[in-house]
């Protein structure tokens, strides 16, 4: 009986671990590739091709459209909800589009840690899509686009006048966002 139980237990053991082994090596090859910071994938590089090619296509048929096979990591990256697929955006303008659209599809104020010039404006969005005040008190903000301008739109989309409390600095600001959260 004990002799049994030895064998059941050691094939049990070698099933567990032949399983293991399969889906590790599964998910080895079938992971992206990480190319320095960049993250490629074959099929993101055959989807971005095709973007380019009916780019070409279209401007060959007349249409005028300011657009690169950069841009084209800005639709794939939105569509796969993917901003580490713009990190292989070498014009950093272009770049840093990608990683605001993509922050703003996914909601995702972390990726706004990314961008370096409009991070602002990728803050401001998230917290007013989500209706979220907590990231407006990020410490990330400078120039026009600040924490106060943050607080102001979503108390008046949340209708909350305790936000406004939270505008430093600028009473008008301060007046105009207690007028526009009265209830009426």
């Amino acid at each position: 009986m004990r002799k049994k139980v030895i064998i059941v237990s050691l094939l049990a053991i070698v099933i567990v671990v032949g399983t293991v082994s399969a889906i590790l090596q599964y998910y080895r090859k079938n992971e992206p590739v990480k190319n320095g910071n960049a993250y490629t994938d074959v099929d993101i590089e055959k989807k971005i091709d095709e973007c380019f090619k009916n780019y070409q296509r279209d401007v060959a048929a007349g249409m005028n459209l300011a657009m690169d096979r950069e841009m084209c990591y800005i639709t794939i990256a939105e569509e796969k909800g993917d901003y580490k697929i713009c990190l292989n955006i070498k014009n950093n303008d272009i770049k840093n589009q990608c990683l605001r659209t993509v922050a703003e599809k996914v909601n995702d104020f972390s990726v706004c840690d990314e961008v370096v010039k409009g991070k602002n404006s990728c803050y401001f969005n998230i917290a007013v899509n989500t209706k979220n005040p907590i990231i407006c008190q990020g410490d990330s903000y400078d120039g026009n686009l600040g924490p106060n301008e943050c607080y102001y739109h979503i108390s008046k989309i949340n209708k909350d006048a305790s936000l406004c409390d939270k505008i430093k600095g600028n009473k008008q600001l301060r007046s105009n966002c207690m007028q526009n959260t009265q209830t009426k």
